[in-house]
């Protein structure tokens, strides 16, 4: 019961709020010059690709690679192709590009053509992934949905609605727009980051235990999901090695937060007390997810704590609070860590079985 009232407390200060700077954060994660929407994987607009086909003449390796992992969103008509011409394309390139159209995608699947973008449903779409307002953002996501009910970007419109609730710690309508996102595209990365790290909160596990384990199986899914496409993000032009590597384990890392999450919930869910095998599972996660970053967010060393307490590691529960203290200079977080270091020191050890010799 303790430990569900401390997991109680740091939801109540930070949690839904922490997760949001988390999304926005991963957002920014692509190299200057990358779209926002790299994480979401909208579909390549004329503009974009022209200027991929200008920055990467002597990689087409990676133009191609990131061409099959977003699509794009036009047809190419003569005058296109005259323009990538331009711009460096080669003929067999511009076939590639000829065959990720909506028509030629339709053709393959027997499916009518669906709608492209036209340059007045991009600007909308750029005032949302621009607006730094989550209200706003809000209503011109709703005016985007009215205006344009069959958009390919509807989307990540819903994933940016997502992101701008959960920055309102607004935890239903998060899941609730997230969800909405995801029917649409089910691999929807970013959409797949938010579900999945606002289903296990504890505000959101309300109801039987049906409904929990329910959840928190719907967590689980998205979230290794989300940590499979990341797997396969394309590198960015003009991006090293090392900050390719870096850029993934960043975005990683709050995956592998929510996962832990997820497994310390479950871990809580025990008839005799916490399950050891899913309390391991949280560790090994949350352990993850502070080793992917250089600076790792003091809540994941606070979950990674209270695990190990729950584990009866006192010794590491108290060196993982002592780094969320320090993580956290000056924030609600550093407070609770202090007093759970100062409440763990004070505790006696446990004496031990009198000797049954005589």
């Amino acid at each position: 019961m303790k430990q569900a009232l401390r997991m109680g407390l740091l939801t109540a200060l930070l949690a839904v709020g922490m997760v949001g700077a988390r999304q926005m954060s991963a957002l920014a994660l692509a190299p200057q010059g990358a779209s926002a929407p790299a994480l979401a994987q909208a579909p390549l607009t004329e503009k974009q690709v022209i200027a991929l086909v200008k920055h990467n003449k002597k990689h087409l390796d990676r133009i191609t690679s990131e061409l099959n992992a977003r699509g794009v969103a036009f047809d190419v008509t003569p005058a296109i192709a005259k323009a990538l011409k331009k711009a460096g394309a080669t003929p067999e390139l511009i076939t590639t590009i000829q065959n990720l159209g909506p028509t030629a995608r339709a053709a393959k699947t027997n499916k009518p053509a669906g709608p492209t973008i036209s340059p007045a449903e991009t600007q909308a779409f750029q005032a949302i992934e621009h607006e730094l307002d989550p209200d706003r953002q809000i209503q011109l996501a709703n005016a985007f949905a009215t205006k344009y009910p069959n958009s390919p970007l509807l989307t990540f419109v819903y994933a940016f609605e997502a992101n701008a609730y959960q920055q309102k710690n607004d935890a239903d309508d998060t899941v609730k727009y997230g969800e909405m996102s995801l029917k649409l595209k089910p691999n929807n990365l970013l959409s797949l980051m938010i579900v999945g790290s606002v289903l296990p909160q504890p505000q959101e596990l309300q109801g039987s235990d049906v409904d929990k384990v329910q959840r928190l199986n719907e967590a689980e899914q998205d979230d290794k999901e989300a940590l499979q496409i990341i797997s396969q993000l394309p590198q960015e032009p003009n991006e090293t090695p090392a900050a390719y590597a870096n850029r993934k384990a960043a975005v990683a890392s709050g995956v592998y937060a929510a996962l832990g999450l997820v497994y310390f919930q479950r871990a809580e869910m025990g008839l005799t007390g916490p399950d050891p095998q899913e309390l391991a599972k949280a560790e090994k996660y949350y352990l993850n997810a502070v080793n992917a970053e250089p600076t790792p967010n003091p809540a994941d060393y606070y979950r990674l704590a209270e695990v190990y307490e729950a584990e009866g590691k006192t010794p590491q529960a108290i060196d993982a609070f002592t780094k969320a203290a320090q993580a956290a200079q000056g924030s609600p977080i550093q407070t609770m860590a202090q007093q759970q270091i100062q409440r763990l020191k004070a505790q006696k050890p446990a004496s031990p079985a009198p000797s049954t010799k005589p």
